[in-house]
């Protein structure tokens, strides 16, 4: 049920609601700690995204200030 609503979501665009997906407020601490990080890599051309709470940085996780170990 829960991917069947995601799919639809695409028909709320231009309006003022969204669907995402919840997260324990651990892991959106987290999320938001590594934001500018993320930012920073896209800016460089790098592929950057999340999978819960890690940063995924040209298919490397993101530790420490380096992304080091293989996805």
């Amino acid at each position: 049920m829960r991917e069947e609503v995601r799919k639809r979501s695409n028909k709320l665009e231009g309006s003022k609601y969204r669907i995402g997906q919840q997260y324990p407020k651990e892991v959106q601490d987290k999320r938001r700690e590594l934001v500018p990080i993320m930012k920073r890599e896209r800016e460089k051309g790098n592929s950057a995204y999340f999978t819960a709470d890690k940063l995924v940085v040209n298919g490397k996780v993101w530790k420490n200030g380096a992304s080091m170990k293989s996805k």
